[in-house]
């Protein structure tokens, strides 16, 4: 990503009211650009976010990747599906559950880095629910039926 990006993104975090401390770019310009992001859920619990950015960033989606806890487990206690629409995710890497966030068809230039993380939070939220009453996130969180993608 460009340094103009860049700042342009750092600003839109910060007007988001995220702190210095709660995010770090690291290998900026690079193929292993990527945004390290500690967020807090409502009920308290802490989760890292790798946001892996591609080098032609914004015209295309990074990838947001659950970091910490890894594995991220299901209320039966197994680890998190792959490529899942009944819990919105798509391939792992390293052992990191990949959320769903933006749909092909709703991606666009415009789009933010703190929008992506808003969306990354709500699927938080909607894991920690399923946690508790082991409804599942795409029952929550319903896809469009026209494209494929979330609904909100």
């Amino acid at each position: 990503m460009n340094n103009s990006r860049l700042q342009d993104e750092i600003f839109a975090l910060k007007q988001d009211g995220y702190k210095d401390k709660q995010f770090r770019f690291l290998n900026v310009g690079t193929a292993s650009e990527r945004l390290m992001f500690a967020i807090q859920t409502n009920s308290g619990k802490t989760y890292t976010l790798r946001i892996e950015i591609p080098l032609d960033y914004p015209n295309s989606i990074p990838a947001v990747y659950v970091e910490s806890p890894k594995p991220l487990k299901i209320r039966s206690g197994v680890p998190m599906p792959e490529s899942s629409a009944s819990y919105h995710t798509l391939q792992s890497k390293d052992g990191c559950t990949r959320i769903c966030h933006f749909g092909f068809n709703s991606w666009s230039p415009r789009q933010s880095l703190s929008k992506v993380i808003m969306k990354c939070r709500f699927w938080l939220e909607v894991y920690e629910s399923h946690m508790q009453t082991g409804v599942l996130i795409g029952d929550i969180l319903p896809h469009d039926p026209n494209t494929g993608g979330r609904l909100y």
